[in-house]
């Protein structure tokens, strides 16, 4: 007789546990003080976003906007322009096996060299002089940049470094979210900002792909500020304002 009139009472007991954990998801406790017990609050459960619109909400939360949270004074304060008496922005063919060139990387003063634009190349050699003729990518011999590699060289000043500086740092999104900025897996650098020192010496440089949407700085001091959806954009922008077209425009093939 015992036993029968305890298993009613443990199913009545594990319905109740049910029922009080089934309200306490569409609501909470507070502690009442006239009643010295707590009470449940009955809170209506706010209807799930689809993927779309939350991707879309998202998304839209991260577009650029201006801010004037630094001067130009502070931002020239900071790394690496701090130490920069002299910024350059280049453009250099980029060598892989899907690259602007797929010979090989360097070929030494002297050899023959079919394409024109390594004869200028050749030229340039004899300008700045260098033991190797680079035929792509970005390269720093003993602080020294070498430009044989280069297609374009603009020196920045001062109103186009305040320019770079605002995109850097007073660019941002508009609403903080932890949406992931975009990005593929490949890195395939044509562009770089090469910072020297007032010794002449390369002393960081920052390279950027904005095909693939990836950059990376020799110190790994130097980035893009935090990320916003037009932060890409707008760096190539910047790039093209001061006439360097080869790796913001459609690629060209150099072989």
């Amino acid at each position: 007789m015992i036993k029968i009139i305890l298993i009613p009472l443990c199913l009545l007991f594990l319905i109740g546990l049910h029922k009080a954990g089934s309200s306490s998801l569409n609501g909470s406790y507070e502690f009442g003080t006239d009643t010295g017990k707590y009470k449940h609050i009955h809170v209506r459960p706010k209807a799930l976003l689809s993927y779309e619109d939350w991707f879309r909400n998202h998304y839209a939360e991260n577009n650029c906007t201006l801010t004037t949270r630094y001067t130009v004074a502070q931002r020239l304060k900071k790394y690496p322009f701090l130490k920069a008496a002299k910024i350059l922005a280049v453009s250099f063919p980029y060598v892989g096996p899907h690259g602007d060139i797929d010979r090989g990387d360097t070929v030494r003063i002297g050899d023959t060299i079919r394409s024109d634009i390594f004869k200028i190349k050749i030229m340039l050699a004899k300008k700045f002089p260098a033991e190797i003729v680079y035929r792509a990518g970005l390269h720093i011999d003993s602080g020294k940049l070498n430009h044989t590699s280069l297609i374009e060289l603009k020196e920045l000043n001062q109103k186009q470094i305040n320019k770079l500086t605002n995109i850097i740092y007073n660019t941002k999104a508009r609403k903080p979210t932890h949406f992931w900025p975009p990005g593929a897996t490949c890195y395939s650098p044509r562009n770089a900002l090469v910072f020297i020192d007032r010794n002449g010496k390369v002393f960081d440089y920052f390279a950027i792909c904005f095909e693939c949407k990836q950059f990376r700085s020799q110190s790994d001091r130097i980035t893009m500020g935090s990320y916003c959806n037009q932060k890409f954009d707008l760096m190539k922008s910047f790039f093209e304002g001061i006439g360097i077209e080869f790796g913001t425009k459609e690629q060209e093939s150099w072989n």
